[in-house]
Parts: structure tokens; C-alpha cells; sequence
């Protein structure tokens, strides 16, 4: 998946069906309500800025290479 330099929304990842299975492996409680408009509408490196305070390093940077790998 071309996540565009980070700058793919997270709406657009989610559109993908594959990307949408992997990130709900990964984090089963993240998608368990609907993501509002505006979480949707972010970029991913913003996504991933407020991640950083509760996710892993590590464990984002797994995602981020899963997701480039689709």
C-alpha cells in the first residue's frame, strides 16, 4: 500500500479492506466504535503522533511496514 509518505488519511487505510483486517489484528479494541469524521480524515503521521503516547515504538513501526507491504 503507497501510504504516500504518512500523509495517507487514516480513512483511506481503513477503506481498505486488507489494511482494515490487519490494523483490527493488531489493535482489536481500536476499531470496536466507529472512528469519527475527523480521526478519519487525519493524515497517518498525525495518527501516529498521538499513538506514540500509548502504543510501542516497535509496535507501530511493525504496522507501518505491514501496512507499506500490502
Amino acid at each position: 500500500m503507497d501510504l504516500r509518505n504518512n500523509r495517507i488519511s487514516l480513512g483511506e487505510i481503513l477503506d481498505n479492506q486488507a489494511a482494515r483486517v490487519l490494523i483490527q489484528r493488531e489493535f482489536p479494541t481500536l476499531l470496536n466504535r466507529s472512528v469519527p469524521r475527523y480521526v478519519r480524515n487525519m493524515p497517518l503521521v498525525q495518527v501516529m503522533h498521538h499513538a506514540r503516547g500509548y502504543l510501542p515504538q516497535a509496535k507501530l513501526q511493525h504496522l507501518l511496514e505491514e501496512l507499506e507491504a500490502l
